[in-house]
């Protein structure tokens, strides 16, 4: 649920702004933005894969537990222990790009100062 939420406020703001700044076009606006939320989770999803599993090392299929009968796939000890790193580097990128999207983001106003 909280994902869900921040993500609402991440559109939100990011909304407000860029039509504050074209007012005419707020389709556009809406369209742009909204495929940049999209194409963030298609972009990540290739860069968690590479930080991952750089060698692209397939699936394996192993018994859950011995005698059972039951079996599943499962990624390799290799590919497991990298996600800590894993984690660790995407938070860097995130926080990266959220200080680059609090600096930049403005509204726009036509009101000249005196």
């Amino acid at each position: 649920m909280s994902f869900g939420f921040g993500k609402g406020l991440l559109y939100s703001s990011a909304l407000a702004a860029g039509w504050s700044h074209l007012p005419g076009r707020k389709g556009v606006v809406s369209g742009i933005i909204v495929s940049g939320f999209g194409f963030g989770g298609f972009f990540f999803g290739i860069i968690t894969n590479k930080l991952c599993n750089p060698d692209n090392v397939h699936v394996e299929l192993m018994e859950t537990s011995p005698g059972s009968g039951k079996f599943e796939n499962f990624f390799p000890d290799e590919v497991a222990e990298r996600v800590p790193e894993m984690i660790r580097q995407l938070v860097f990128i995130w926080a990266l790009l959220l200080a680059f999207g609090i600096v930049t983001i403005t509204t726009f106003s036509s009101k000249k100062k005196e």
